[in-house]
């Protein structure tokens, strides 16, 4: 069905006099990030940021760990940045999200590279009972890398979340 682009409902949905006055679904299409796609969750589900802010913030929280882990091993080890690349490609993402257009291709391109990102960290996860046990050939590296693994990790399972509760919210309505 079309949308009224008022406010993400389709066409002949409301309330009576046309009003859906239903405040909770205005949260509940704003937590995935506005109207039209992604709009609304089932009760206990809500994500705590729209997923288009929750990519913004889990790019800014790459590039740190990429710079600081850079930095803190005196700039020695240009693959430090991985993660850093990885937060830039993930928030770029989620600024292009923010035009409602574009939401689902720059969201599932996010997804996309942050599952890239668990991939890529997985032999580091491996590294861990190494350096629990003091013998880890790079320490630093071995924690960016669980750290990375864990907050890429957390991403897609969040934006998966979503993407299949909008699919589940398409399907009712339409």
């Amino acid at each position: 069905m079309p949308e009224d682009g008022a406010r993400g409902r389709h066409v002949g949905q409301g309330g009576p006099d046309d009003e859906n006055g239903d405040e909770e679904e205005g949260q509940r299409e704003a937590a995935h990030g506005g109207g039209g796609l992604y709009t609304s969750c089932l009760h206990g589900l809500e994500p705590w940021m729209p997923v288009p802010t929750l990519a913004l913030l889990v790019g800014v929280v790459l590039v740190a760990i990429g710079l600081g882990t850079y930095v803190g091993t005196g700039a020695q080890h240009p693959t430090a940045l991985i993660p850093a690349a990885l937060g830039m490609l993930i928030g770029a993402a989620g600024l292009v999200a923010r035009n409602p257009r574009l939401r689902m291709h720059a969201m599932h391109a996010a997804v996309l590279v942050a599952l890239l990102g668990v991939l890529g960290c997985i032999p580091g996860v491996l590294r861990l009972p190494s350096l629990f046990a003091g013998t880890a050939e790079r320490p630093v590296a071995v924690v960016a890398q669980v750290v990375t693994f864990v907050v890429c990790l957390a991403f897609v399972v969040g934006a998966v979340r979503s993407f299949i509760e909008a699919r589940r919210s398409r399907a009712s309505a339409g």
